[in-house]
């Protein structure tokens, strides 16, 4: 997985603020596997049909396009995974705090 640096995206998402601490957990698919993710996570393109899960203790935030830029397409809630739509068919990468 790559990542890249944090983009300007929407107010109120805290992109560019600082953490005072990562994410802890696990952001998933059925084919790949990120422990404790932050920041710009990009989901190989063969892999962007299927849900994300997020067993981390942040928000994650699913873009349209690559290097989390374009249109914030679900937000995954800890614990939960992502919505049957357009992450589903869309997705290029995910960001989390």
């Amino acid at each position: 997985m790559a990542v890249v640096a944090p983009p300007t995206g929407p107010p109120g998402y805290g992109h560019g603020a600082t953490s005072a601490s990562a994410s802890h957990g696990d952001l998933r698919n059925s084919t790949w596997h990120v422990v404790n993710p932050t920041g710009c996570i990009a989901v190989p393109l063969e892999d962007n049909r299927f849900h994300v899960y997020n067993s981390t203790n942040e928000y994650a935030l699913a873009y349209e396009n690559a290097n989390c830029t374009g249109p914030v397409i679900d937000v995954i809630p800890p614990g939960g995974r992502s919505a049957g739509g357009a992450i589903a068919i869309l997705g290029r990468a995910v960001w989390v705090d």
